[in-house]
């Protein structure tokens, strides 16, 4: 019997075979000078082992920035092992685990300044956005590798005076606002990646709709304590605009939802959907002008509506079993339009628009679409396909005749618009893509 279960084991995946999770420990107090610190400690078996560094989100459109990865060592036993990139796949690490070695230490810093060029990233003096897989490298034994099934304990260091906010769970055990490292609860190494943090020394927490269950917070990072300012009547429309979601999809599949704004003109701007948070990296004063406030008023509900229509459920081919197998982009107009659609019609109920300024965006956007010449050779379906290599393309010469990444979100919209007026007027209004209609 030890020998079959043995045998049973060797044959496992090394991720499904390690019984320990991998601890992850995030050094941030050097973000004010662009960099983050990780210490990984992996368990692991002797033998050959590939380390891979996630290359497909599933919540982006292109691929992740491995060339900000820097300062990499691995070591076993207190010795520092040789390691060697794959020739043809450069998000792919092999090494060898010497006899006796149970577990592996992984020491890697992240560039979180602009691959570009430029000074703006995602950190400053003042505050951070962490993306976990910016920091990550895990066992990988080949396309059928489950990131759901390999466990992560994360911990955080942070600058003192900087508080922090996330859809993660606090150990038990955990001590905040201490010079000490904040421990977080063991989470899949799926939810790990679903689950970015803000950090700042200038920090704001809201509770809204206070009448929902499951809670739901807005919570901010700004370069300044002015730029958390929000008044009143905008924070009650972000209540209302829970409330307009929950009667919209009549469900909730997450136990609490934080709308994670970062307000900064020292950091670059950025949304990314997330099944239990948004990651809104905006403008400093993009929530106190009433400018910003009213031209952007979709922005917050588009990626709120992510969570049932992208994370939740999402299309066929971008439901991959780990972050090395690539996502099949085919669906996102059908993702992406239909989130853009049901996320303006929220904007309006929840009256961070008027019934007239909802009408003038779909009025607008249709005039755009009607002439872009670009719709005479590419069809919707392929700006979906070629999402990766358009993603930031827009604007520029010609960008009328090639199109960019952007546009299955508003044509996108209008398809879905077109199928919602077709199934209230065949059904006589009984029948629409809103289910919060009485039957």
């Amino acid at each position: 019997m030890r020998l079959r279960t043995s045998l049973i084991i060797l044959l496992l995946p090394l991720s499904a075979a390690a019984a320990e999770p991998i601890q992850l420990a995030v050094d941030m107090r050097d973000a004010p000078r662009k960099i983050i610190h990780a210490t990984l400690t992996i368990p692991v078996q002797p033998g050959p082992l590939t380390l891979a560094y996630p290359k497909w989100m599933p919540n982006a459109h292109e691929v992740a920035p491995i060339a900000q990865q820097v300062g990499l060592t691995i070591s076993a036993n207190g010795k520092q092992l040789a390691w060697r990139r794959d020739p043809l796949d450069l998000y792919a690490y092999r090494i060898t685990v010497p006899n006796g070695a149970h577990s592996i230490e992984v020491r890697t810093d992240f560039i979180t300044a602009s691959a570009g060029g430029t000074a703006a990233g995602s950190t400053s003096d003042k505050l951070a956005v962490l993306s976990w897989n910016d920091v990550l490298l895990y066992p990988y034994a080949g396309p059928a590798t489950r990131v759901d099934r390999i466990d992560i304990t994360p911990s955080l260091l942070l600058p003192a005076g900087w508080r922090h906010a996330s859809s993660l769970h606090l150990a038990d055990n955990a001590a905040v606002g201490t010079a000490g490292p904040i421990a977080f609860q063991t989470v899949s190494l799926e939810q790990l990646v679903d689950s970015p943090l803000i950090a700042g020394r200038y920090f704001r927490e809201v509770p809204l709709a206070l009448g929902i269950t499951p809670p739901h917070y807005l919570d901010m990072v700004a370069d300044a304590p002015e730029n958390l300012e929000v008044n009143q009547a905008y924070i009650d429309k972000l209540s209302e605009l829970i409330n307009q979601s929950s009667k919209m999809f009549r469900s909730h599949h997450y136990d609490a939802f934080r709308m994670l704004v970062t307000l900064s003109d020292e950091i670059e701007g950025h949304a990314a959907d997330h099944h239990q948070s948004l990651d809104n990296r905006r403008p400093a004063r993009f929530l106190t002008d009433e400018g910003m406030m009213s031209r952007y008023a979709n922005f917050m509900p588009h990626d709120l509506v992510h969570s049932w229509n992208g994370k939740y459920r999402r299309p066929d081919g971008m439901t991959t079993p780990n972050f090395q197998v690539p996502v099949d982009n085919s669906g996102l107009w059908a993702y992406e339009g239909l989130t853009d659609y049901l996320g303006a019609v929220l904007t309006a109920r929840a009256g961070l628009w008027s019934r007239e300024q909802y009408l003038d965006m779909l009025g607008a956007s249709a005039a755009l679409f009607s002439h872009r010449s670009g719709r005479q050779w590419r069809d919707l379906q392929d700006t979906a396909v070629a999402a990766m290599a358009l993603w930031d393309k827009g604007g520029g010469a010609y960008d009328n005749w090639r199109r960019n990444g952007f546009e299955f979100y508003g044509e996108g919209a209008l398809i879905w618009l077109d199928v919602d007026v077709t199934m209230r007027n065949r059904s006589d209004g009984r029948k629409s893509l809103d289910v919060s209609m009485p039957e």
